[in-house]
């Protein structure tokens, strides 16, 4: 047996600083390195940094993860101002459409007027689906083709904004009572002059093009503007429809 005495077993100097549990007459030692001071309590230090995590923290990575939760993405700041036309659903941004299209007829004659009323009720009558008799049919046609001739050739002041309300209907209800299928409805019986009811085919179906703000610009290139305006305008009318449009 040897009688040699054992020496002390001291620390590994390969172990990993922050596992040591060494006590020495400075004061244990904190995971910094850094000998704590008296009065520090034990409870408030954090727990050993394992070699992995260690690892990460020398590639630019948090060893240990952050109190802050990070904000999902698409996720607007407390506070922020969204923009309408992201959160109003289709509904909402046509009545805030039609709100616009009211504020500007504040002003709007009472001529004006009337032949806006005119074409919301042709749109109301005459939408797919509500049985009408023929007479009641043919004075819709005759009402709508005299309204839109009174907008374009007699109205003065008021014509962009009369204009624009009618386009706006036009627009609205593209898919009802102003499709191709519903539009000319009792056209062959309707009492109008050969002139008239031309001239009424070709600037219903120029207006209805044209309907659409979005897509103005394009349909206005591939449209014979001069030809649509040949029948029922007067020269003052085309002017004015002429200038509306750009042309």
């Amino acid at each position: 047996m040897n009688d040699e005495p054992k020496e002390t077993e001291g620390p590994d100097p390969g172990a990993n600083p922050s596992a040591r549990t060494t006590a020495t007459a400075r004061g244990p030692t904190r995971q910094d390195g850094n000998v704590s001071q008296p009065g520090e309590q034990g409870g408030n230090t954090r727990p050993a940094v394992s070699a992995g995590e260690a690892t990460k923290a020398t590639n630019g990575q948090s060893a240990i993860p952050s109190r802050k939760v990070a904000a999902r993405a698409g996720t607007p700041a407390p506070g922020a101002r969204t923009s309408p036309a992201a959160t109003d659903t289709p509904g909402q941004q046509q009545e805030q459409a039609q709100q616009e299209q009211e504020g500007s007829l504040k002003d709007v004659t009472i001529a004006g007027q009337m032949i806006i009323n005119t074409v919301t009720e042709y749109a109301q009558i005459m939408k797919p689906g509500r049985v009408i008799t023929q007479a009641e049919g043919m004075r819709q046609q005759v009402s709508l083709c005299n309204a839109v001739f009174a907008a374009i050739n007699t109205l003065d002041a008021d014509f962009r904004s009369v204009l624009t309300a009618i386009l706006g209907i036009l627009h609205r209800e593209r898919d009802t009572a102003f499709r191709e299928t519903h539009l000319f409805r009792y056209w062959d019986s309707v009492a109008l002059s050969k002139n008239q009811r031309r001239g009424f085919e070709k600037i219903i179906t120029l207006l209805k093009t044209l309907a659409d703000p979005k897509t103005r610009q394009t349909a206005l290139r591939q449209v014979d503007f001069e030809r649509l305006m040949q029948y029922g305008l007067t020269e003052k009318g085309r002017t004015r429809l002429a200038a509306y449009f750009g042309k």
